[in-house]
């Protein structure tokens, strides 16, 4: 059965030829009914265009902004040629405000380097949350605030995020930088004060460097780890329980090396009565080694939440002495 010949007014035509131009380009056609399909293939290549964005969503949740235009699309798509010619005046404006103010905005984001300012601005945020915490600034809330807008492709929000980031990215590496600093010291300052130990410095090399090891492996891992948290909470663990350990090892090993040999077995004594046959004294038992307790672990009986006189002072340090001096007298030694 034949299709119905309709005539269309030069106007109608010229309209529709204007309108495909602006939302969809250029036309091919130029004759109505071959125009008027010509636009329902186009809304339905755009509509097919716009479709895989749709799985990026997790990482660009303004590509919401697309569903209702890819809706759009798809039932412009199901139009007849005819609607275009006689109906399409009544939406032109709502379709242009569509794709000025949605389509193309997020269709150039996603094809040009706004959409990796944006990536390496999520990025970092995820990357670097627990430094945060370290700085001053709300540099990382000004950059999730422009990440949450809804309409963060337009204007030119991705030139202020990507300041944004280029600032937030020096504050965390000078944060870093920081805590690296003081846990370098820290962890040279427990090693020297393990090196000045006279039980340290009467063993041979060998056990030295044995000794010297575990700073060696952390001043490695301060060196390159780039979360502050993780860096404080191993320096933390290793003073309160690695350091300790290797204190109580320095004076054990310095006991052991005092400790004589035991004589050889056939020993004539240098001429005393005792045959060779006659068995050794067993060598006495290495002392045991002292119990170590870090100086911070004691409370000293002192009466008061703060210290505001001298008096104060020299009260709780006179508390303190006691509490020390109890120690010591227990053959402890306080680990300062």
């Amino acid at each position: 059965m034949l299709e119905p010949q309709i005539e269309f007014s030069a106007s109608q035509v010229r309209a529709l030829k204007e309108f495909h131009e602006e939302f969809f380009g250029p036309p091919r056609s130029s004759e109505a009914k071959a125009l008027g399909r010509e636009a329902s293939a186009n809304a339905q290549r755009l509509a097919g265009e716009i479709k895989p964005l749709f799985s990026q969503v997790d990482r660009f949740p303004f590509l919401e902004n697309l569903q209702p235009v890819h809706k759009t699309l798809l039932e412009l798509a199901a139009k007849p040629y005819t609607w275009w010619l006689t109906e399409l005046r009544k939406e032109e404006d709502k379709l242009l405000s569509q794709k000025e103010d949605v389509l193309d905005p997020i269709l150039t984001f996603m094809g040009g380097s706004q959409k990796d300012i944006y990536l390496e601005a999520s990025t970092l945020l995820k990357s670097q949350e627990s430094n945060f915490h370290y700085l001053q600034s709300d540099t990382q809330k000004q950059i999730q605030a422009i990440l949450d807008d809804a309409k963060c492709y337009r204007s030119n929000r991705m030139q202020q995020l990507k300041a944004l980031v280029d600032a937030l990215r020096a504050e965390v590496t000078a944060a870093v930088q920081h805590a690296t600093q003081q846990a370098l010291a820290k962890l040279n300052s427990l090693q020297t004060r393990l090196q000045g130990m006279d039980d340290y410095q009467a063993l041979p090399a060998q056990r030295q460097a044995e000794l010297d090891l575990p700073f060696q492996e952390l001043h490695q891992y301060v060196s390159q780890e780039s979360l502050i948290a993780a860096l404080n909470d191993r320096l933390h663990t290793f003073e309160e329980q690695g350091y300790t350990t290797l204190l109580a090892r320095t004076v054990t090993l310095a006991q052991q090396a005092r400790t004589p040999e035991p004589a050889p077995a056939g020993n004539t004594n240098n001429g005393n009565d005792a045959t060779p046959d006659d068995p050794q004294p067993p060598a006495p038992p290495p002392p045991p080694a002292p119990k170590i307790v870090p100086a911070r672990s004691l409370k000293p009986d002192y009466p008061k939440a703060w210290l505001a006189t001298e008096n104060d002072i020299n009260d709780y340090l006179e508390a303190l002495r006691k509490t020390l001096l109890a120690e010591v007298q227990q053959g402890h030694k306080v680990q300062i």
